[in-house]
Formats: C-alpha cells, sequence, structure tokens
C-alpha cells in the first residue's frame, strides 16, 4: 500500500495533503489485510488505486466529527473499549516492538523520520508485562544458578 496523502478537516474544509513526512512510503500489507482491503475497495469505490480507503455512504470523504459520532463511538461501546482512531496506531506500534522489532524499523513502517518520535508518542506500556518481565528473570537466574552449580 502507497501512502501519498492524508485527508485533512480543518475549520469544515476538507483537503488532501500531504503526509507529514512530505514523502510517499509503502506500507506492505500482510496478505490476510490485503484481501480484505481489496474486497473493501471493489465493494466501495471499484477498483480505484488512488481511491480514498473509508468513505461516507454516498462515496464522499469522511468528515472526522461525523465518523466519531455515528461510527467509532458507537462500536467502541458495544465492545467496551475507550480508544481514539490514533490508539491504532500506538496499538500497532506496541505489537511490533513486543514481537522484538527495533524502534528505527517500526519508526520507517510508521512514517517516523527518527525512532524517538516513535518511542515517545507511540509506545505503551502492556498491562501484565511487569509479572512476565519478573517470571523471565526469575527464570534467567535460574538457568544461571544451574549453571554455576
Amino acid at each position: 500500500m502507497v501512502v501519498a496523502a492524508s485527508l485533512s478537516d480543518a475549520a469544515g474544509v476538507l483537503s488532501i495533503e500531504e503526509p507529514k513526512s512530505h514523502q510517499r512510503r509503502i506500507v506492505t500489507l500482510p496478505a490476510f489485510l490485503h484481501t480484505e482491503l481489496t474486497t473493501h475497495l471493489a465493494l466501495t469505490t471499484g477498483p480505484l488505486t488512488d481511491a480514498l480507503v473509508f468513505t461516507s455512504p454516498e462515496g464522499l470523504p469522511l468528515r472526522n466529527g461525523n465518523f466519531l459520532t455515528r461510527v467509532w463511538r458507537p462500536a467502541c461501546a458495544v465492545v467496551g473499549i475507550d480508544a481514539t482512531p490514533h490508539d491504532l496506531r500506538a496499538t500497532h506500534s506496541t505489537w511490533l516492538y513486543d514481537q522484538g522489532w527495533s524502534p528505527v524499523e517500526i519508526a520507517a513502517r510508521l512514517g517516523h523520520s527518527r525512532a524517538t518520535v516513535t518511542t515517545k508518542h507511540y509506545a505503551r506500556s502492556v498491562v501484565g508485562r511487569d509479572v512476565e518481565i519478573a517470571a523471565r528473570l526469575e527464570e534467567l537466574a535460574l538457568i544461571e544458578e544451574a549453571a554455576e552449580s
């Protein structure tokens, strides 16, 4: 997928702008997500390669306020979470870091020029992780103790 532009809704005026980094970038999607996105676009826009991913029922760009009120908040209420669409980026970043990807690799995927931006704004602690860390440290201590005896 090519990230080439973003939609801005400022003071009621919609405009298509360059990404914050002013650079197009390619984000490789896993096969399952590519299939879902291709199917979604075929149903909503036809086979356009430069179509907006999400649109109103009329095929127009989504206005942030309308989307939050009509779609996002009701969906969050149904599943019992309190989140913003931007939290999805932080979740993705946290999952990638949790799987062992470096901050530099994650920053490139998110379109950040520096890993410090990624770690400052997107890295989140995972509930219960401190217990897992302590358990792993205990395992390492036992391995070290066994090696010494």
